[in-house]
């Protein structure tokens, strides 16, 4: 199954990609992308760590969104755990994973490794991203994997928080 980037997904979303689901031209994504942080204004002031929204230098969550979506795509645990919090990490995963709580990145490395490498996964796509004032960013991605031979299709919730300027991953569960 063919999987949209995350930037891609957003623009169709938005109007400006075509239905089929096809990424846009690079203009599009620049402007898009322009838009989007546009949309999500800095705070007054100069931005500490762990707040909803960062400073003109910080990174768009989108962009660690869609690194992260990659990475659980092709099953590489390394990099899905750069995409997350340093301090600590909350999985909730029904039939393959743990049933719940929060995890030093070690820990939750060797978990997601286990996890990706145990069924090998099919599809992972965003198919929502929403970011609104008071709330941190998150996303619900399309996940079907293989448990004991059976595909099975989940839906991940996976949420961000800003932390030490950087946009992480800081919960991903199953909804």
């Amino acid at each position: 199954m063919k999987s949209i980037p995350v930037l891609a997904c957003l623009l169709v979303l938005c109007g400006l990609g075509d239905a089929a689901g096809e990424p846009a031209a690079a203009d599009a994504v620049v402007d898009a992308a322009a838009d989007a942080a546009a949309a999500h204004p800095a705070v007054a002031g100069p931005a500490a760590a762990d707040t909803l929204r960062g400073s003109p230098g910080v990174a768009s969550p989108v962009a660690v969104l869609a690194a992260f979506e990659r990475a659980w795509l092709a099953g590489a645990s390394d990099s899905v755990l750069a995409c997350m919090s340093p301090r600590s990490i909350e999985l909730a995963l029904r039939r393959t994973g743990p049933p719940g709580g929060h995890f030093p990145p070690s820990q939750a490395g060797f978990l997601i490794e286990d996890l990706l490498h145990y069924g090998g996964t099919r599809e992972c796509r965003v198919i929502r991203f929403e970011w609104q004032e008071n709330s941190p960013p998150e996303a619900e991605i399309a996940w079907t994997h293989l448990v004991g031979g059976e595909e099975v299709r989940e839906r991940l919730v996976v949420q961000l928080a800003l932390e030490d300027g950087a946009w992480r991953v800081v919960r991903v569960a199953a909804h």
